[in-house]
């Protein structure tokens, strides 16, 4: 087969994604190729059935794109060349594509990020694609090669200042960091924690920061990289400074909790919960020992306390229950006791008043209202005694009383019976200083008869008022007596 003057001397079955695609490759007299034809998905003669055609002619010594067009729907995927001005006519059409396609190539370096460490990739990738493209035609392809060699300069120019603006901002941000991480080295022995943390800050902003100049930014890496290094050695002997301390601490709360396990299962509460205190005291006192150990200490002395306090208000609520039921007793012996202040026989009701009051100091401690139960106890004690008291006063002073009236009816009875006395002795007397009868009175006997019998009554009467006055003077007396006690 043969086509204006060339010769295709081979077709070429090669896939190019396609398995159906036709190759042919065209030479000229020579035997040079100048150009390729490549059928996709088709038939030899042009007919691409749907898939497309492409050829590429040999131009300036390099082969360039003169036909490649895709088929359209209506024709059904039929290209064919009908004549060569046609061609020449398409071709020119194709060339003022590829004109704009590689202007439009060229534009793209103006929205290339400076920034972007991949630029200077991206602008041999778009040189790549405008070569790629095709020819446009010599004067075309120098003037556009041209025009992408000055955009290409110009972005490199304005990426210099910019990295020179850049790499300023970016020394000054490192001695920045430089200066901060300076003062850092004398905030160690207060926070160690904290100068970690803010060296790891500052080391992060650094690895974030881009490079300089290799001198320079080695020059600051170097003075950073010194004090990191600085610091970490501090950071190492304050850390095996703090070891040893926390080393320390750990025996010292060790030995605390062991004497808090101890008082966990005392006895007197009141005595172990006040060296629990004291134990607490000296735990507040004592250094950490570590966030691991020290964490698992307080867990056993706090155990240990909460045992304590737990057995301490056990005991606590069975003694409340205790003073609460001593109470009530007191209550009602208290209440007791104050009926018997009114009653009207104070010798029995003294009896049940000791009673009640050995009652009352046998029925227990009433805890925090004990002392003021004693007291209401003692008050109504007292006020029972005294009405007992001035009860008996009245029962003496009225005793006193019938004494007295008894003193003075005996002391009237006395004093009647010896006017009684004197007049039977007068009696007696006159009857004695009477004359005998004469003994020519016939009735002389008789008269001394009835004399001596009045006498004799007389005398009798005389003998019992006088034993009567003796019982009555005894009377007297034993009154008497009884009025002085």
């Amino acid at each position: 087969m043969e086509r204006k003057g060339l010769t295709n001397t081979r077709d070429i079955v090669s896939n190019f994604g396609d398995p159906e695609a036709v190759v042919r490759e065209w030479r000229d007299k020579a035997g040079d190729t100048v150009e390729i034809e490549v059928f996709y998905g088709g038939k030899d003669g042009g007919d691409s059935e749907g898939h497309g055609h492409y050829i590429a002619e040999k131009i300036d010594g390099l082969f360039q794109t003169t036909l490649d067009r895709h088929p359209d729907l209506e024709d059904g995927g039929r290209h064919e060349i009908e004549a060569n001005s046609k061609r020449y006519a398409y071709n020119n059409e194709a060339r003022q594509d590829r004109i704009k396609k590689k202007k439009e190539i060229i534009g793209q370096i103006g929205y290339i990020d400076y920034g972007d460490p991949g630029c200077v990739y991206k602008i041999k990738k778009l040189k790549s694609e405008l070569e790629n493209v095709g020819s446009c035609g010599h004067a075309d392809n120098v003037a556009l090669r041209r025009e992408f060699k000055d955009a290409k300069d110009v972005f490199f120019n304005k990426r210099r200042e910019w990295l020179e603006q850049v790499f300023s901002q970016t020394r000054m941000k490192k001695e920045q960091i430089i200066s901060e991480a300076q003062s850092l080295r004398y905030l160690i022995d207060s926070n160690s924690n904290i100068v970690r943390d803010e060296m790891n800050r500052l080391f992060d902003e650094w690895k974030a920061l881009p490079r300089t100049t290799r001198e320079k930014d080695d020059e600051l890496w170097e003075r950073f990289n010194s004090i990191r290094t600085e610091i970490h050695e501090k950071r190492k002997t304050e850390y095996e400074k703090r070891k040893a301390q926390q080393q320390e601490a750990r025996y010292k709360k060790e030995s605390i909790v062991s004497q808090a396990e101890s008082l966990a299962y005392a006895t007197d509460f009141k005595a172990a919960k006040e060296e629990m205190k004291s134990l607490m005291e000296r735990w507040k006192s004592t250094p950490r020992a570590g966030r691991e150990d020290d964490d698992l200490l307080w867990q056993r002395f706090s155990r240990a306390r909460q045992i304590l306090f737990d057995k301490a208000r056990q005991d606590y609520e069975k003694r409340q229950m205790e003073y609460n039921a001593a109470k009530a007793r007191k209550e009602s012996i208290i209440g007791q006791a104050e009926s018997l202040c009114s009653t009207s026989d104070f010798r029995s009701a003294a009896d049940q008043m000791r009673s009640l009051s050995d009652q009352f100091y046998n029925a227990g401690n009433a805890g925090k209202d004990n002392q003021n139960l004693k007291e209401r106890f003692h008050n109504v004690k007292q006020r029972f005694y005294d009405a007992k008291r001035m009860a008996g006063e009245q029962r003496h002073r009225e005793y006193q009383q019938r004494l007295q009236e008894r003193l003075f009816d005996k002391q009237q009875k006395l004093s009647n019976l010896d006017n009684a006395i004197e007049r039977t002795r007068h009696s007696i007397s006159e009857l004695m200083s009477r004359p005998e009868p004469s003994y020519t009175n016939p009735h002389r006997y008789e008269i001394a008869a009835r004399r001596n019998e009045k006498l004799s009554n007389l005398n009798e009467k005389l003998r019992s008022m006088s034993e009567r006055r003796s019982q009555l003077i005894d009377q007297i007396s034993d009154l008497q007596s009884k009025m002085n006690r």
